[in-house]
Order: structure tokens, then sequence, then C-alpha cells
């Protein structure tokens, strides 16, 4: 199987594409799932061909911890591909120097400002 991205942040909301060849039995979209250490993905498209490939574009769970979790997606009758997904922590501002600055001339912009 391939799958792109390989990551995304512990807050959920990462659009993963998988494309898994499972020969034929794999089954339509509506017998298609997507686990991310246990949690449910919501499966956002899903193209199932025995032939050429499933290709399912999944939206990830929030996760409470970042870290490496199994990815599992399973078709008809149990067919399934695992990968490895890792959840990381997003980045965030902890401080601006200076804590104010001239915008355009006109307009000042602060730290407190920020989210």
């Amino acid at each position: 199987p391939t799958f792109s991205p390989v990551d995304g942040t512990t807050a959920g909301g990462t659009s993963v594409t998988i494309t898994a060849f499972w020969g034929s039995g794999a089954g339509s979209v509506t017998d298609m799932s997507v686990t991310f250490g246990g949690k449910a993905g919501t499966v956002t498209s899903a193209i199932a061909n025995g032939d050429t490939g499933s290709i399912v574009t999944v939206t990830t769970p929030a996760a409470a911890v970042k870290g490496v979790v199994a990815c599992v997606l399973t078709g008809k009758g149990g067919v399934s591909t695992t990968f490895d997904f890792e959840y990381y922590t997003p980045p965030s501002i902890a401080n601006i120097q200076p804590p104010t600055a001239k915008v355009d001339g006109s307009v000042a912009a602060c730290s407190e400002c920020l989210d």
C-alpha cells in the first residue's frame, strides 16, 4: 500500500490518501473503514477497484498524545492493510520580540493579539 502524508497533528483533521492493491474482494466504498490507533477516521472519498487498487481519502481523528499509531484500512470480508501514522504536537508561538511593531506605518501589531 501507499499512503500520504505519514503524519499529522494531534488536533486531527489531516487528510490522508491511501492506495491499496488487494486484488478482487475489497468490496465497495460502503464496506471500507479506517482507524488510527483504534479511533475511527472519517472516509471522505473512496474508489474500490480490485484491478488497479482501492483509493481512500480519510480525515484523521484527534489523538490524546503524540506518537506512532497503527492505521488500519479494512474492506469487505475483513481484508485489511496496516501502516504506521505519526501524530505530532503542532508548533505554537511562545513569544514575539519585540512585543510591538509598526505595520504599514499606521497599524500596530502586538503579541497579545495573536492566537
